[in-house]
């Protein structure tokens, strides 16, 4: 009897590991609540309310690389929304790959900045996260909560003014301060032991499972899986190794030296005025 019950256990855990989803491609939908971030009224009127895109991640049993879909991508709103998302995006860079290698614990990260490619290999951020008991549904995947908190940079804003013959003037918000301000956010993930991939969207893994959906700062920005198929292609999966290597401090430069020259500058020229929000150091 002792017998029979250890080969039941055993077939279990053999079938429980077969029915494991080991490869396949996720398609995300990232949505971030740009009122969330932007307190003048004046300012809301000009941009949406909710900037959503789409990004892929294809993974393996190990390995992952999140990637954005660009002809997905959209803005809820008019042309001055666009106009801001796009010059923010330009400081900061666009990355165009974020390829994870679990068993070597790395993370290489593939950044359009300007007219330039850089590439910047680091170890996988570590996240400690705390499980729960609670479960959720998600594209027909039993999905398990877990969080963790992080400190995070309390965003300021920058208020450009371009004069109408040409004269560009630029004024830091004068209710920001120079000294950085941070607030304790919470992240919370919903992950599946279904598929044996460790990753999740942009830098979030690490768990026991693909995360299929994270919330951060409740409802701030929320990553959806709304997609998901079992098969990828391998061309998908290889390290990326374009791009000139430099460190993400290297990179912070450049994004700081972008940031110095146009607020010298004024950004360019034309009549209005545009807000560009980034973080606070």
């Amino acid at each position: 009897m002792k017998q029979f019950s250890v080969f039941i256990f055993s077939l279990f855990v053999v079938t429980n590991s077969f029915a494991q989803t080991k490869e396949g491609s996720v398609v995300f939908e990232k949505k971030m609540n740009m009122h969330r971030r932007i307190t003048d009224e004046q300012m809301r009127a000009y941009i949406p309310e909710f900037r959503s895109s789409k990004h892929m991640l294809y993974f393996s049993d190990s390995i992952s690389n999140y990637k954005p879909l660009v002809e997905l991508e959209s803005n809820e709103g008019g042309e001055g929304g666009r106009m801001i998302m796009t010059m923010g995006a330009s400081m900061m860079g666009e990355t165009t790959d974020l390829f994870k290698n679990y068993p070597k614990a790395t993370a290489t990260n593939i950044i359009e900045f300007g007219s330039n490619t850089y590439n910047i290999t680091d170890s996988i951020k570590s996240q400690n996260w705390v499980l729960q008991n609670e479960t959720k549904n998600i594209l027909g995947y039993n999905c398990k909560k877990a969080l963790f908190k992080q400190m995070q940079p309390v965003r300021k804003a920058m208020r450009m003014s371009f004069g109408m013959g040409g004269d560009n003037e630029t004024k830091k918000d004068t209710t920001a301060s120079d000294t950085p301000k941070f607030k304790e956010i919470e992240v919370v993930a919903w992950y599946t032991t279904d598929i044996s991939c460790p990753s999740g969207p942009e830098e979030f893994g690490g768990l026991p499972g693909l995360a299929l959906m994270v919330d951060i700062d409740n409802g701030e920005t929320v990553y959806s899986a709304i997609e998901l198929k079992k098969e990828v292609s391998k061309k998908e999966l290889k390290e990326p190794t374009k791009g000139k290597k430099i460190t993400n401090e290297d990179l912070s430069k450049l994004r700081k030296k972008m940031m110095d020259n146009m607020m010298q500058s004024g950004g360019g020229q034309g009549g209005g005025s545009i807000r560009i929000m980034h973080s606070g150091n």
